[in-house]
């Protein structure tokens, strides 16, 4: 028997609802690693992964650099993704990347 069964009295969007014994399991404390149990809550919701997530993207990992300007200086790292500032003195930089072609003046 799976352990949650599709609630067909509503047809979009599908909502999930779980099995009584399920439900027991859990209400005894059959559950391991928090709350979530198989990718359900205890409250019969789909985790999402999609635009629910989004909102609870909160915190910044990047900041500006001082020494190249861009938005890659690691907070907790503390080294620059695009030019190395914090991890050496010299520029960041690799002969596979493409720069641009500019002409003499």
């Amino acid at each position: 028997m799976p352990r949650y069964r599709v609630n067909s009295s509503r047809k979009t969007p599908r909502h999930y609802t779980l099995s009584e014994p399920f439900l027991r399991h859990i209400a005894n404390g059959g559950f391991k690693y928090g709350r979530l149990v198989g990718g359900l809550s205890v409250t019969g919701e789909v985790m999402s992964k999609g635009t629910p997530s989004m909102g609870k993207r909160q915190k910044s990992t990047h900041i500006r650099c001082r020494r190249c300007g861009n938005h890659s200086y690691h907070k907790t790292k503390s080294v620059c993704a695009s030019c190395g500032y914090g991890a050496t003195a010299k520029r960041r930089g690799y002969s596979w990347a493409k720069r641009t072609h500019r002409p003499k003046q």
